[in-house]
């Protein structure tokens, strides 16, 4: 009985991590962080629209490096990271309720997110040059501006 036991702590003793794993992770993160930016650019916010507090460490570095760098710090590190999960959802959440949000032939509450989502999207049957400029014209500044309101108010969708 004393054996197993011992075999078994030294197995979970002798666990590393993975360091492709590890890798993968803070690639995955790092991808999220650039793909947040890049809304931020392409849509003409700030980052403190993004980021709650513009996460000053994305601006001019690699966000690989700065993860890899928070994961060595202990307290801050783990503080910093907590901070960016909880933009990236913010983020992620924000962007759902912008998109419903715009949905101009009915109230948000009305209809399944899905399918208030699927009906904005689908606008297949207008011309491309028509699609292009009424997404350029109406639909891509009201995103915008429900977005910068849902982050602004937090998003009802959390818990």
């Amino acid at each position: 009985m004393g054996e197993g036991m011992d075999s078994t702590a030294a197995r979970k003793g002798s666990r590393k991590l993975s360091g492709k794993s590890v890798h993968t992770l803070i690639e995955g993160v790092a991808r999220l962080v650039d793909g947040q930016k890049r809304f931020a650019d392409e849509m003409g916010l700030p980052y403190t629209r993004i980021f709650n507090d513009g996460f000053e460490a994305f601006k001019n570095q690699d966000a690989n490096k700065v993860i890899l760098e928070w994961l060595h710090c202990s307290d801050q590190g783990q503080r910093n990271l907590e901070f960016l999960f909880s933009d990236l959802m913010a983020h992620q959440l924000a962007l759902v309720e912008a998109i419903s949000a715009i949905q101009a032939d009915s109230p948000r509450k009305e209809r399944p997110l899905v399918e208030r989502l699927q009906s904005l999207l689908g606008e297949r049957n207008k011309s491309t040059d028509q699609h292009r400029r009424h997404y350029m014209e109406v639909t891509a500044p009201a995103l915008v501006a429900a977005y910068a309101r849902a982050r602004e108010e937090g998003s009802e969708l959390l818990p």
